[in-house]
């Protein structure tokens, strides 16, 4: 089991005015959306797809979100995205998100994914593409 990424990804993505609730501030639904479309980035960064790395798919297993500070319509948000342990069949991502150039926090996010071959709807073993991905 890896312990510890050497695969950071960053990268800057806008509060669109969409992205705003009732409230006046990033939403907690679209704020998942920005990380996986970090995440989407991410692996597209090294030619990947998310539903096929190397044969298999990602399901989300776990979403924990700590919410730090707000963000709003026009902040530039900085997510950094780190893979910080492998298992058997599964993944952490863990997102760091800050703002403008302060970089205030806004949230940090854990997610743990799950590999699934989509066709036979069955958990797969994980894939060595992800283990390249931090080294």
């Amino acid at each position: 089991m890896n312990e510890q990424s050497q695969a950071d990804f960053k990268i800057d993505i806008a509060v669109r005015i969409s992205d705003i609730n009732y409230g006046g501030h990033l939403g907690h639904a679209e704020l998942i959306t920005i990380t996986h479309q970090a995440r989407l980035k991410f692996f597209s960064k090294f030619s990947l797809k998310e539903d096929d790395l190397g044969g298999a798919g990602i399901i989300v297993k776990c979403l924990s979100v700590q919410y730090n500070g707000e963000a709003f319509f026009d902040d530039v948000l900085h997510v950094s995205i780190t893979i910080t342990k492998i298992g058997k069949a599964s993944c952490d991502f863990n997102y760091e998100i800050t703002k403008n150039i302060e970089r205030t926090p806004v949230a940090s996010v854990f997610e743990t994914v799950l590999f699934m071959n989509y066709k036979t709807r069955k958990l797969v073993r994980t894939p060595s593409v992800i283990f390249k991905l931090t080294k």
